[in-house]
C-alpha cells in the first residue's frame, strides 16, 4: 500500500490495501523516510488475512483477504481464484494471521464465485467467499457494510501488499512487504467514471491517490488527499478491505492510470494521480448472505471437471499482466471507477466526450497534459 509524503501530501507505502496486497503511508513515514511507522499494530485487525493460492499452471499468487462473522469464511476478490474468465483456477487455498500461527485451509468446494464475475474489471462482479476447513478464533471478525452512503466517506484499508512511497510507487526493493494501514476517501462509483466498457451500475467505488496538488488530482471535483496519512494500494492488496465504521465496505479490485494527465510518473505503479477501484460490499450482501450459509454453489475448476490437462489460461490478475485500453479497446479490457456526486473527472474533463475528443484531436488536459490511454491492473501478486 502507498501513502502520501508529509511534504506534498503524498504518503509512503507501509503495508495496507487494495486489490494489491501492500499499501504504503506518508507523512513523517514518507518524509523520513519510515514506512514502518504504517505498519499495523500487532493484535490491531487481526482478522485480516494474506491469502495464497497454488494455480492450475503451478504459480503460486497471493492476496489478502478478511474473516466473515462465525470465523470459517474470507471475504476477498474474485480475480485472486480465477482465470481470465472469472473460471476458478485455484487448486488449493491457504490462509495465514499474523495473530495465529499455522496456516487456515481453503476447503475444496469452499470457493464461492459471484456468478457474473467474467474477468471483467470494468463491468464489476469481483468479489468471492471463501469456506475454510476450520474455524478461526482469537482473532476480529467483521460485518459488512449494508449502507448505501459511501460515496464521500473517509475509509480505512488494511493490507497485505508491496509497500512504497507516493512519488515513487510501490518499491518491495527498497521497502519490502508487510501488513499495512491507512486512509483514504470514496470519490465515487464505477458507473459515474466511464471512458470504456459499460461498468454495471452501483457494483464498484473509485479513489484516487491524491499528494496534495491540483496536478494529481485524478477526480478533480474531490478533496486534495489526507496528507501523510493517504494511501493507495499495490500488488498484493487485491481483496484486501476497506473499512467503514469497522465494516467491510470495499474490497479491492484494481488500480489504473491516464499516465501524463494526473500520474506524477507515467507509470502504473500506485504512484500519486492513479486511482483504484474497490468492489462495492453493500451490493453483494445477499451474495456474501447465501455463501456464509452454505446456499450458494461452490466453484469447481474447468480442467478438473473436463479432464482437460491444458487448461493453462492465466487472467490478468493471476499472471500479473497489464491490460492496456484505449478509446478502441473492446469492453472486455476496459476499466472504470465512479464518483457519486456530479464529480468532474480526470484533468478537467467534464465528460467521456472530452475524454475522446481529446484522445482523436491530441488536444491536452489542464494545458501541458496530453491525453492517452488507461492502462489497469489488478492487485494480486505472484510469489
Amino acid at each position: 500500500m502507498l501513502k502520501k509524503l508529509v511534504t506534498c501530501g503524498a504518503i509512503a507505502a507501509t503495508a495496507t490495501l487494495i486489490t494489491l496486497m501492500n499499501a504504503g503511508m506518508g507523512r513523517a513515514i514518507v518524509v523520513v523516510s519510515t514506512p514502518s511507522d504504517s505498519v499495523v499494530r500487532y493484535g490491531s485487525y487481526s482478522g485480516v488475512a494474506r491469502i495464497a493460492s497454488r494455480r492450475t499452471s503451478g504459480d503460486l499468487y497471493t492476496c489478502t483477504g478478511s474473516l466473515l462473522p462465525g470465523g470459517l469464511h474470507i471475504l476477498t476478490a474474485a480475480h485472486c481464484v480465477t482465470d481470465e474468465r472469472g473460471n476458478r483456477n485455484a487448486i488449493r487455498t491457504g490462509v495465514r494471521f499474523v495473530e495465529r500461527s499455522g496456516t487456515f485451509a481453503v476447503a475444496s468446494d469452499g470457493y464461492y464465485i459471484y456468478s457474473s464475475w467474467r474477468g471483467n474489471f470494468a463491468r464489476g462482479n469481483d468479489l468471492a467467499v471463501l469456506r475454510l476447513t476450520r474455524r478461526v478464533s482469537g482473532v476480529q471478525q467483521y460485518n459488512i457494510y449494508r449502507g448505501a452512503s459511501e460515496v464521500g466517506r473517509t475509509f480505512i484499508k488494511v493490507g497485505y501488499g508491496e509497500i512504497g512511497i507516493g512519488n515513487l510507487g510501490a518499491r518491495p526493493d527498497l521497502y519490502g512487504k508487510g501488513k499495512l494501514i491507512g486512509l483514504n476517501r470514496f470519490d465515487g462509483r464505477g458507473e459515474d467514471f466511464v471512458v470504456q466498457g459499460k461498468p454495471l451500475p452501483g457494483r464498484q467505488l473509485l479513489f484516487d491517490f491524491d499528494n496534495g496538488t491540483f496536478q494529481n488530482n485524478f477526480f478533480i471535483g474531490s478533496d486534495l488527499g489526507w496528507g501523510y496519512r493517504e494511501i493507495n494500494v499495490a500488488p498484493g492488496d487485491s481483496g484486501s478491505p476497506s473499512f467503514i465504521n469497522n465494516q467491510i465496505a470495499g474490497v479491492t479490485s484494481y488500480r489504473a492510470t491516464f499516465f501524463s494527465i494526473t500520474d506524477v510518473d507515467n507509470i502504473l505503479n500506485s504512484s500519486f494521480g492513479e486511482y483504484a477501484s474497490e468492489t462495492r460490499v453493500s451490493f453483494f450482501q445477499s451474495f456474501i448472505t447465501e455463501a456464509v450459509r452454505g446456499r450458494y454453489r461452490s466453484a469447481v475448476i474447468p480442467a478438473i471437471q473436463s479432464s482437460v490437462a491444458t487448461t493453462r489460461s492465466l487472467d490478468l490478475a493471476t499472471n500479473n499482466q497489464t491490460a492496456l485500453v484505449g478509446v478502441s479497446s473492446t469492453e472486455s479490457s476496459t476499466t472504470v471507477p465512479e464518483p457519486s456526486s456530479a464529480l468532474a473527472l480526470v484533468a478537467g474533463a467534464l465528460s467521456v466526450g472530452v475524454l475522446l475528443r481529446q484522445r482523436q484531436t491530441g488536444a491536452s488536459c489542464r494545458g501541458e497534459r496530453s491525453f492517452a490511454p488507461t492502462r489497469i491492473h489488478p492487485f494480486n501478486q505472484q510469489c
